[in-house]
């Protein structure tokens, strides 16, 4: 450790220590040549003369560097048995330093302009050949210069980010240094790469959100190695303030295994960006919920005044029919928008809001003047609602239930509703003691937004696309069955064009993701699981459940309780076709939630039918068909982007 007033090189004067971490000392000097203040760092570094030579390798690799959020390396040297760089000096507080003074986590829209500008700088030394990496990213080393200019600091030095030359830092580097920033591998010498920058954006990111300092990677590292559960807090659980699909890729980018974490700056960014964008039309969505609630609230007013004032209304309308037919086309608009909020893509729904809830009001005050006039311009109104099948969704929606996680598509004039499934992060397949080895190994994956038809395709809208109904189990609620993956397939490039919009099968992670719905249990509702709960042979439970009845075929979608996402037969009732090419392990599997897709091969089908018993229809059960295969237990359920 230098003392202040220590010289360097005759030219550096010490001024005070300004940092320390696990990979050496930063201090504030004076330039005495030019009367400037600059950083001054002295690095960690064995005492040998191959430590020296990289070291001069790589401050050369520095001192070329240019990037706005990069303070400039001015100057570098060897002094005793010390190593130098001399940097810019950046003024203002670091993020640390910002965080403790506001007691509290930063807002999320300001924490998401900060790591779009870590990750512009990691792109840029990433990028360089050979990438460079920065080794100690974290609050304390993020410094806001007059107020507003993000600078990226103190650097552990260069290194190929290839992996072949082994980090510097360890736990042990510095006395009382705790590495809750770095990524394991890192810490245990063995090499490190961008993703090892990646977790540390990602432990610093966690740290601005929620005002707690991440777990170490080691004490996570033993938890998951010993099957115990990851200490590490979800960032929504500490603020509640943050939208899942930005929590989704914090945690993602701390994955302890970096197979597990966005492959690059690039990746990470992008999945910032969309994960922002999605929470963005969420909120938009609850903005306009007061305003909906007035329209609600309108409504019934309106309908309670109509049930005293039927009698009256009726008469009136005998006396007034012009009027009357006047008044209803004023007011019809109101429920006929109502269909519109299903039907509309999801960029156009909360703007409809709006128009919705100002027809509303002034629906409000027309329905007021004409009870008071005694006209039945209301009762019109409601009964133009039901008119046709073409006006209004023929399910059981009530306005008190429309909320921007769901929406309502019209199959030529069948409608299909499909649920939001928020983006998350979640651990795909089982433990050793559940169930093959085809389900294993277990590993995070980090799943994006999307929308998944709420219950499997029925029997009436596979017959409104297609023209035909090949089920073995008639009945337009009935699931569709006895359909190829093929048929699948055709199905959704049909009833894309119909709707203009992109429907598709499920991944496999999405559908499994789907059907836990937060959950790490066997099944969405537990451990055990009977025939009261799903549609399976019940002469064999799981889980210590009480034997059941045994159907034989299939029953109505929608007649036991749905998951915690509002999915109805995750579990039983037929088998449901996803896109991915059948794999018998998850080694290399996708981890952003996509398909899994060869150019040829059996196709997967998930969640187990009528046929199955209760180990059939685990979350994580998983098995293979021929893409040709037709069978009265298969068929499936769509999806659509949330973007």
């Amino acid at each position: 450790m230098l003392s202040p007033n220590t010289i360097l090189q005759n030219r550096y004067r010490v001024i005070r220590q300004l940092g320390r971490g696990g990979i050496g000392t930063v201090y504030e000097a004076v330039d005495q040549r030019v009367n400037a203040v600059v950083a001054l760092k002295e690095t960690n570094r064995p005492d040998d003369d191959r430590s020296r030579g990289e070291f001069e390798r790589e401050a050369g690799l520095l001192a070329n560097l240019q990037h706005k959020a990069l303070p400039k390396v001015m100057d570098y040297f060897v002094e005793g048995d010390g190593e130098y760089l001399v940097m810019e000096y950046v003024p203002g507080y670091d993020l640390l330093e910002l965080l403790t003074k506001r007691g509290g986590p930063f807002h999320v829209d300001l924490v998401m302009n900060w790591a779009d500008a870590v990750l512009d700088v990691l792109e840029y030394l990433h990028n360089r050949q050979p990438p460079i990496l920065h080794r100690d990213i974290k609050p304390a080393n993020l410094k806001l210069a007059n107020q507003e200019d993000l600078y990226l600091l103190d650097f552990g030095l260069a290194k190929g980010a290839a992996g072949q030359m082994p980090t510097i830092l360890t736990s042990r580097s510095v006395q009382g240094y705790k590495p809750v920033y770095s990524p394991l591998e890192q810490i245990l010498g063995q090499g490190t790469d961008q993703r090892s920058d990646i977790y540390s954006l990602g432990a610093t990111l966690y740290h601005l959100l929620t005002n707690v300092p991440p777990v170490d990677a080691p004490t996570r590292y033993s938890e998951l190695e010993d099957g115990r559960p990851d200490s590490l807090q979800p960032v929504i659980h500490i603020n509640p303030q943050v939208p899942t699909s930005i929590a989704a890729v914090v945690h993602q980018a701390m994955s302890i295994r970096r197979r597990d974490r966005p492959e690059s700056a690039t990746a990470m960014r992008q999945l910032l960006s969309r994960a922002t964008g999605e929470a963005k039309r969420v909120a938009g969505y609850q903005r306009h919920e007061a305003v909906f609630d007035v329209a609600r609230q309108a409504q019934q007013e309106s309908e309670r005044r109509r049930e005293v004032e039927q009698q009256r209304l009726a008469e009136a309308v005998t006396r007034q029919p012009v009027e009357s037919e006047k008044r209803e086309r004023a007011v019809a608009p109101y429920p006929f928008a109502q269909q519109q909020i299903y039907q509309a893509p999801a960029r156009l729904r909360a703007p409809l809001i709006i128009t919705i809830a100002a027809i509303a009001v002034v629906a409000a005050i027309i329905l007021a003047i004409a009870l008071t006039r005694g006209t039945s311009t209301e009762d019109k109104a409601i009964t133009n609602t039901n008119q046709t099948a073409s006006q209004q969704p023929t399910g059981t929606v009530q306005p008190d239930t429309m909320r921007a996680q769901s929406f309502m598509d019209n199959l030529n004039g069948v409608p299909i509703e499909m649920v939001l499934v928020p983006g998350w992060i979640f651990r795909m397949g089982s433990p050793e003691s559940e169930g093959p080895n085809d389900e294993r190994p277990q590993h995070q994956v980090a799943v994006p937004a999307f929308y998944m038809s709420k219950y499997e395709v029925t029997q009436a809208q596979y017959r409104a696309v297609m023209g035909v109904n090949p089920s073995e189990f008639q009945g337009d609620d009935l699931p569709v069955e006895n359909v190829s993956w093929k048929d699948a397939m055709e199905f959704c490039n049909r009833a894309s064009s119909i709707t203009k919009r992109s429907y598709r099968l499920p991944t496999e992670a999405e559908w499994e993701y789907a059907a836990r719905a937060g959950t790490t249990t066997i099944f969405a509702f537990g451990n055990s699981i009977s025939s009261a709960q799903a549609n399976f042979d019940g002469r064999n439970p799981y889980g210590g459940a009480p034997a059941g009845v045994y159907r034989q075929q299939t029953t109505p979608v929608g007649s036991y309780k749905p998951n915690a996402f509002g999915l109805y037969d995750m579990h039983g009732n037929v088998w449901e076709w996803c896109s991915d090419t059948y794999h018998n392990s998850y080694i290399g599997a996708p981890t952003d939630g996509s398909a899994w897709v060869e150019s040829s091969g059996d196709r997967v089908v998930r969640g187990g039918s009528w046929l199955s018993n209760g180990g059939g229809v685990r979350s994580a059960v998983r098995d293979r068909l021929e893409p040709i295969a037709r069978l009265s237990f298969v068929g499936f359920r769509v999806v659509t982007s949330a973007r």
